[in-house]
């Protein structure tokens, strides 16, 4: 589970409760989510448009207007917008280095050497599919994929299971 996500499942469990908050903790609660914002938030929205907008060569502003349970808007210009509101944040993203262009020499490859894959589980089950990737949704399936969810399992650093879909995933066929 993200931060933003433990985050709001926090802020629901205080109001489900109906925990009033004094001024200094709705200000560290502030505090709290303007750091998820910076950390985690912005870097992957920055991730997953940086390489979009290195193609542009003028200025562009973009403004994300997200309001949870409405169609959300983005408005676009290229002119520079100066927002005049006390609450608001700027917050500086790295620049994103266009890759320079190599030259592609092409080689011949050969198709990596099949894989097996096999999971035993303690009840003694065994799933050994043709394909390890196969194997993995089956045992996947079989775990429950709310519990891989919940138990953080990462395979490369990148979760195992994941409820978004990342931008730009390379689709492995089948073969």
């Amino acid at each position: 589970m993200s931060k933003i996500e433990k985050y709001n499942d926090a802020v629901k469990g205080l109001d489900v409760l109906g925990l009033t908050l004094t001024e200094e903790q709705k200000h560290q609660l502030q505090k709290m989510f303007d750091a998820i914002v910076k950390d985690e938030i912005l870097p992957a929205i920055s991730e997953m448009i940086a390489p979009i907008l290195a193609k542009i060569n003028s200025p562009l502003t973009l403004v994300i207007d997200h309001q949870p349970g409405h169609e959300m808007e983005l408005r676009a210009t290229q002119k520079q917008v100066e927002v005049h509101d006390a609450t608001s944040k700027v917050y500086r993203l790295v620049p994103y280095d266009k890759p320079e262009p190599s030259k592609k020499i092409k080689s011949k490859k050969s198709p990596a050497p099949a894989t097996l894959l096999s999971i035993k589980f303690p009840d003694g089950t065994e799933i050994c599919e043709s394909r390890s990737n196969q194997t993995m949704v089956a045992a996947i399936e079989k775990i429950g994929v709310k519990r891989v969810l919940d138990g953080g399992f990462t395979l490369v650093g990148k979760p195992i299971v994941s409820v978004h879909n990342p931008p730009l995933a390379r689709s492995v066929p089948s073969r």
